[in-house]
């Protein structure tokens, strides 16, 4: 499979999905809009698109986000598999008719997840505990559902965290991808807003540590549930 990847910064990789993906043979075409890569590629020969994160933010957009978005909104209409992260949700929230906005408090390190009833019943969440800690690096959310959005998992800080339209495009603001070297470096790069946000950097780090076991394993299995149930290598196989 092809499966197109936007990537707009150095510090947000693929990292875990990316990695989940290639060890199932799944080849990752990545465009860096950020760097002034062409993001036109031809949908028949896409399989499936990821959108990753970014530092940038749509209330001040660049060129190039309107040209991602106005590609998201086709590869939807030609129902392709499609996965937006952070950054990537919100493009894809804002391409299928939904609204972003500045968070009134950034969200950033482990908070709660809790995932609605369409939520439980999700083949990505399958495994996955109703309530449970989840990594978060955001200062932007998404303040209206997608035309014909479902809402899957919101957090006291962000009431929505995840959301579905139609069958295949899925939009998650919570970084399940990363590792343990990613939240560090998040931290690393913008480490003006954690001191604004009144969080203590020794302290940030100590709560990635102890969380690590169990989101290892809970991230591990939403990589794995995207792999078989929305991006199987194999187009016939079922879960």
């Amino acid at each position: 499979m092809s499966i197109t990847v936007f990537q707009h910064d150095d510090k947000c990789p693929p990292a875990r999905l990316g990695a989940a993906l290639r060890d199932r043979g799944q080849r990752l075409d990545i465009i860096r809009p950020d760097r002034g890569e062409s993001m036109l590629p031809d949908l028949h020969a896409v399989d499936a698109v990821i959108s990753f994160g970014g530092p940038q933010v749509l209330d001040k957009p660049e060129d190039w986000m309107h040209d991602e978005m106005a590609f998201l909104q086709r590869a939807h209409a030609a129902r392709r598999p499609i996965v937006g992260v952070c950054l990537g949700a919100q493009l894809l929230a804002a391409a299928l008719g939904g609204s972003v906005a500045p968070m009134p408090e950034p969200e950033l390190g482990f908070h709660p997840l809790k995932l609605s009833p369409h939520g439980r019943n999700d083949s990505l969440f399958a495994g996955i505990a109703w309530t449970t800690p989840m990594f978060h690096y955001h200062t932007r959310h998404i303040t209206k559902l997608p035309d014909d959005g479902a809402l899957l998992a919101s957090s006291a800080l962000c009431p929505i965290q995840a959301f579905r339209v139609g069958k295949t495009t899925y939009g998650f603001q919570f970084h399940f991808e990363a590792y343990r070297e990613t939240m560090a470096t998040f931290a690393d790069g913008s480490p003006d807003r954690l001191r604004a946000t009144g969080i203590d950097r020794q302290e940030y780090e100590k709560s990635c540590d102890a969380h690590r076991s169990a989101f290892d394993r809970i991230a591990d299995r939403m990589c794995d549930n995207i792999r078989r149930r929305l991006i199987p290598t194999d187009k016939g196989q079922t879960a």
